[in-house]
């Protein structure tokens, strides 16, 4: 596997592209920084699309609070470090029918094996070819798995009943993980990325009331992905360094706004019940053949 050395001092931009894009973002009242617009045009080298992808991340990441807006407020300070090594997987293309994973919370690209989406200045999808962005979508499929069929964390808190008994979070379920062909499986979670505005009706509004603390990284993960995998900028190159920092901002704000402590409180209790249970039982099945033995050896003595 070869690797690609991205100099991003190297990859300077023409002043003139970044005025330009400049006016277009004041035309739309949005004030950033040279190094917002320098960064995207790093990954895509049209003008126009290079500005839409910033108004796109802004619209769905961002809640403005600080002017002009920096790299930082967009996810796309990675460190002093500016010089990155990324793998070079152009080279490298799947055997036929090699695939791995778990089909309910494979990507849809992963499922069809192709391309869903066109990117900026090109005319029709390219080579798929498995990216770190598909293991990202994975992992989301199973954050939302979690968040609608579970009740809570703890033991045995699965939705039995609720699955049975609501039409529409069986209908969810069926459409997003237990769907009866691949194709039905890659439509529906392709059909998510293409109209995310019904990610709401469709997904969050199951959520479990236990994990409506999560309602905003599962929509702020959706959004990452759907930059990536559309304009291929930063969040895809970078998409580690993206789900990491919204699973720490999800973790900090759910110390401060989680369960009340007395749910809390009651969680943990059930939590180390059942583990002392369970270290019980352990013990108890080795101490049972010793002590079997022990009346073996005092029968034969008497």
């Amino acid at each position: 596997m070869k690797h690609r050395l991205i100099d991003c001092h190297a990859l300077a931009t023409d002043p003139a592209e970044r005025d330009i894009i400049q006016y277009y973002l004041r035309c739309k009242e949005l004030d950033v920084d040279d190094d917002v617009v320098s960064n995207a045009l790093t990954w895509i080298k049209d003008i126009a699309s290079a500005s839409l992808y910033i108004v796109a991340t802004v619209n769905g990441l961002v809640k403005p609070s600080t002017s002009p807006l920096s790299k930082a407020a967009l996810g796309w300070d990675h460190g002093d470090d500016e010089t990155k090594e990324w793998p070079d997987f152009d080279d490298r293309l799947a055997r036929p029918n090699e695939r791995t994973g778990t089909l309910p919370y494979m990507s849809g690209e992963v499922i069809a094996h192709q391309c869903l989406f066109i990117l900026p200045g090109e005319r029709s999808p390219r080579k798929f070819v498995h990216e770190a962005i598909h293991d990202m979508e994975s992992l989301f499929w199973v954050l939302i798995h979690t968040c609608i069929t579970r009740k809570g964390p703890g033991f045995d808190q699965k939705r039995a009943e609720d699955l049975k008994s609501t039409d529409s979070l069986r209908e969810t379920v069926i459409k997003y993980f237990d769907a009866p062909s691949e194709g039905m499986l890659k439509d529906s979670k392709r059909d998510l990325l293409l109209r995310p505005s019904t990610f709401t009706t469709s997904i969050l509004n199951h959520f479990h009331p236990s994990y409506d603390c999560l309602k905003d990284l599962a929509q702020k993960w959706l959004d990452i992905l759907i930059l990536g995998y559309k304009y291929r900028g930063d969040e895809f190159y970078n998409i580690h360094s993206h789900i990491v920092r919204i699973l720490e901002e999800a973790r900090v704000t759910a110390e401060q706004e989680e369960m009340n402590s007395d749910e809390l409180l009651r969680i943990k209790k059930e939590l180390r019940d059942k583990r002392e249970g369970r270290k019980e039982n352990l013990l108890n099945t080795f101490k049972e053949p010793a002590a079997i033995n022990q009346d073996a050896v005092a029968h034969k003595q008497t």
